[in-house]
């Protein structure tokens, strides 16, 4: 889920158990936010954003969730963390299709293109550098191929 800031009562309202800021400049009052800031440019290190990627693995592998990731006005930053957290885990093929996908939830959405080539250029590299994030896409894509398949069949 990506947004602008939201407060705790619409939070507690929305369900929302963990919440992590990648805004430049956070003005929350929250305690309950990890905050991991991050431009929405090429000036971030592309091991931060894949650090980002692997605080959110931790939050839902222990049960935060669900989880929200905010920006200042959740137009460009959080979606496209959002779409590149989808792709990590194997849940498209490739990082534009991921972020189509997210594009489409809000008409709102709209990735800076220098971020997205940031993206693009220094940190989906890394994520196929590391042996075990590939093998992990490479599995959630088999076995998502293997669940549509099933669904087609039993249709």
């Amino acid at each position: 889920m990506t947004s602008g800031v939201i407060g705790s009562k619409k939070k507690a309202k929305l369900g929302i158990v963990s919440t992590i800021c990648l805004a430049k400049e956070h003005d929350s009052k929250s305690n309950d936010e990890l905050v991991i800031p991050i431009h929405g440019s090429f000036k971030n290190r592309p091991e931060r954003i894949v650090e980002i990627l692997k605080v959110i693995d931790l939050e839902l592998e222990n049960g935060y969730a669900p989880l929200l990731i905010h920006c200042k006005n959740g137009r460009d930053r959080s979606p496209t963390i959002a779409a590149l957290y989808l792709f990590y885990k194997g849940k498209f093929d490739d990082f534009d299709a991921a972020l189509e996908y997210v594009k489409g939830k809000n008409s709102a959405i709209k990735p800076k293109t220098a971020f997205v080539n940031f993206i693009g250029d220094q940190v989906l590299h890394l994520l196929d550098s590391e042996e075990d994030g590939k093998e992990m896409r490479k599995a959630a894509r088999e076995s998502h191929g293997k669940a549509t398949a099933t669904e087609k069949t039993t249709s």
